[in-house]
């Protein structure tokens, strides 16, 4: 089923790029004449703008990844600690 969807994606991918192919603007990097790269493809500009949104978010994905295991580190402390403390305080009837 995966396979299905993988194949339909790739098939409306390549439609996209065909038919907009021929279709080309002019990108402005900067201001001026010497910031500019003409009859760039939509599709390379729209490909070019997605790539840079992914990478854009990695670090954000990164940050909440390093914080749920600080927090998760710190629980897994805490319990060692609470555990220690406990059996601390209460002696065993052995003595």
């Amino acid at each position: 089923m995966l396979w299905r969807l993988i194949v339909i994606i790739l098939i409306a991918a390549a439609l996209f790029i065909g038919l907009n192919w021929n279709h080309t603007s002019t990108v402005s990097l900067w201001f001026g004449e010497s910031g500019k790269i003409n009859d760039v493809p939509i599709c390379v500009s729209f490909l070019l703008v997605y790539i840079l949104g992914v990478v854009s978010v990695i670090p954000f994905i990164l940050k909440r990844h390093f914080r749920s295991i600080k927090k998760r580190r710190k629980n897994d402390d805490y319990a060692s600690y609470r555990d220690n403390s406990v059996s601390d305080e209460n002696p065993s009837d052995e003595e």
